[in-house]
């Protein structure tokens, strides 16, 4: 047993490590936004603001339950740093999603340090968890742990009461971060095996869940699962087929030793589907080799996922529902949203091999550094911008171009009005509608060949609304500004 301890420590301290080292120094994707949302947050009025971004207005309509927030104003009010906010407040959900996993693994007969370090070497793992001002890790931390939790008493066949009650409550706490968790009671129900112990997991969501919902209404006199659900149509969103398709190519860079691990009678199944994708919903135009790339990611994306998922087990059911509900439940499909369903996924696995997972690391850190290149030029043309007008004005643009233009009083275009003042617009990060009139600055930054973003070339690597294509290569600036 203490061995076993001992273990669970070095993996918690090599994670850490790992994960301090790809730790951007600037906020990335909307990282920016919840830090502007905990800088002022209050416990008894964890929404007393106004959305800054579409639709606008009321911010009891927010996707997400407060917890993630609450969470980084305490810590950000602890630290007064973004750096050290980040790194704290992300450090804690980091060494608790790599120590469940890795129980998860002393657990498997069938898993072994391979399969771990498959798991936290694939970039739709490794990538979300480098942002942790974002609810991404923390949810999969969470989730993890209540499945942990849920499958230990489960494999024991035992009525232990306390382990029981720390899963539900455990998963209550994910679903306060993200609702998305609350989909992991599908794996619950399912493989329950008697009603009581199912009572007990009841009980303990109620005390975190149960409790945190009762409390906003009585704050708000509204029930905010409701409400999100009810104003969900107010966000625009793609259509279905393009959020499957787009998930699917996106798992072809976001996992890709996914791909090549489980070849079987299900994987044909999904590979013939996958040939069916291909020639009835991607875009005309493509060139040859275009259509050739696309045929054979999705062969290979829509075969592992029908292999890995289309079992009767725990962990397949457990990474089916995390699937259906990014395709079903969000507005586009983003390779984020898939951060909980890799350990199970990779828990299915039946090929493994250190090759692969020095190749799946060497990959990681591409795409990392192609992420920390994005952010941090368009941080540099945004301070560019208010290098050129420090008196502020107006701004399109999202993420980190954002980020500094907000800190330094810019306001975001609202309604189109354009006319009124200095207005900055980024050309990846924009977010509203095209200026047509003349500049009078321009700003480029950033030269990193391998293109997670790319208005121009229809790349967009975090949503199928961005672009089409998950990866993109370019020679062009990564980012420009133009003050009009």
């Amino acid at each position: 047993m203490k061995r076993s301890y001992f273990k669970v420590l070095l993996v918690i301290v090599g994670v850490v490590l790992l994960w301090l080292f790809c730790i951007c120094s600037v906020p990335i994707l909307d990282e920016g936004t919840y830090l502007w949302v905990s800088k002022d947050l209050t416990v008894f009025d964890p929404y007393g603001w106004s959305l800054p971004f579409p639709p606008w207005g009321d911010a009891y309509m927010f996707a997400h339950p407060p917890l993630h927030w609450m969470w980084l104003s305490v810590v950000g009010q602890l630290t007064q740093s973004i750096w050290w906010t980040k790194v704290i407040a992300g450090a804690f959900w980091m060494i608790l999603l790599g120590g469940a996993s890795w129980r998860f693994i002393e657990m498997l007969p069938e898993a072994d340090f391979k399969s771990w370090m498959i798991w936290l070497l694939t970039p739709i793992v490794l990538m979300p968890a480098t942002r942790p001002a974002m609810p991404d890790l923390q949810m999969t931390a969470l989730g993890t742990c209540a499945m942990l939790l849920f499958y230990r008493e489960h494999v024991s066949q035992e009525l232990r009461i306390r382990g029981y009650l720390l899963s539900g409550f455990v998963l209550g706490l994910a679903s306060l971060t993200k609702y998305p968790a609350l989909l992991l009671w599908v794996p619950i129900l399912m493989f329950c095996r008697q009603l009581k112990s199912l009572g007990y997991v009841f009980a303990g969501f109620a005390l975190s869940w149960g409790l945190g919902e009762g409390l906003l209404f009585a704050m708000y006199d509204r029930v905010h699962l409701f409400e999100v659900l009810r104003s969900a149509g107010d966000v625009p969103r793609g259509p279905l087929l393009d959020r499957f398709v787009g998930l699917l190519l996106r798992l072809g860079v976001g996992a890709p030793l996914l791909l090549f691990a489980t070849f079987n009678r299900r994987w044909i199944t999904g590979a013939v589907l996958g040939v069916i994708l291909a020639l009835f919903c991607v875009p005309d135009g493509m060139s040859v080799v275009q259509q050739m790339y696309v045929l054979i990611i999705l062969i290979l994306s829509c075969g592992a996922v029908v292999s890995l998922l289309c079992q009767r087990s725990f962990f397949s059911v457990w990474a089916l529902v995390v699937w259906v509900g990014v395709v079903v439940a969000h507005n586009y499909a983003s390779p984020r949203y898939l951060m909980l369903s890799v350990l199970p996924m990779v828990l299915l696995l039946e090929k493994r091999s250190y090759i692969g997972i020095v190749l799946g690391g060497l990959w990681s850190l591409v795409l990392i550094g192609a992420e920390h290149a994005y952010a941090q030029s368009a941080s540099r043309v945004a301070q560019d911008v208010v290098e050129h007008q420090p008196e502020g004005g107006f701004f399109i643009g999202e993420w980190s171009f954002r980020w500094v233009l907000e800190s330094q009083g810019w306001k975001p275009v609202r309604n189109q009005s354009l006319d009124l003042e200095t207005t900055a617009r980024a050309k990846n990060a924009a977010s509203g509608p095209p200026l047509e009139s003349e500049h009078t600055a321009h700003f480029i930054a950033g030269d990193f060949p391998v293109r997670l973003v790319d208005g121009e070339s229809d790349v967009g690597y975090y949503s199928d609304t961005l672009g089409f294509w998950p990866l993109g290569w370019g020679t062009t600036p990564l980012e420009e500004a133009w003050v009009h």
